[in-house]
């Protein structure tokens, strides 16, 4: 007998929270390393399409993905 395996509700929220916190701690590393703030403009845009990206993915359906066989 097949059954889908449920996630707990509160996992896509940590999982949110914890791309959220590497984005903001990208962005104090680019802010602590660059020189001037028009300096690291390119690496703040290259974090926000990370983390965009990040997101994106996590939140894709999988309803195929944790079948308990």
């Amino acid at each position: 007998i097949w059954q889908i395996a449920s996630t707990p509700s509160w996992l896509i929220s940590g999982e949110l929270f914890l791309i959220t916190l590497g984005f903001l701690g990208s962005i104090a590393v680019c802010l602590r390393l660059a020189n001037t703030l028009r300096a690291s403009v390119p690496w703040f845009v290259v974090c926000a399409l990370l983390f965009l990206s990040g997101c994106w993915i996590l939140l894709q359906p999988m309803q195929m993905r944790g079948m308990i066989g």
